[in-house]
């Protein structure tokens, strides 16, 4: 099962802000195992460099839970930019 979230904000003068979560929920392969949890929270921001240049930075945060020992969480700093042509 999955299920998300996202919403928006703009800034003004073509910058954006995006923020949202996910949840994902994976049934167990075997009996008397656990399932697995996964939660997804993400914000980016996105503001044009040049006339045809974007940048965007991302934070991401995992958390993900299922099988004693097979916890994790993960911290993501994602950079981009984007050429239009």
């Amino acid at each position: 099962m999955d299920l998300g979230a996202q919403a928006g904000y703009s800034l003004g003068d073509d910058t954006g802000i995006t923020a949202g979560i996910t949840y994902q929920n994976n049934e167990a392969a075997k009996e008397g195992t656990t399932d697995e949890e996964i939660w997804i929270y993400y914000a980016t921001i996105q503001r044009p460099l040049l006339a045809r240049l974007n940048g965007n930075v991302t934070y991401q945060y995992l958390d993900q839970r299922g099988a004693k020992g097979s916890n994790v969480k993960e911290h993501l700093l994602i950079m981009g930019v984007n050429y239009v042509y």
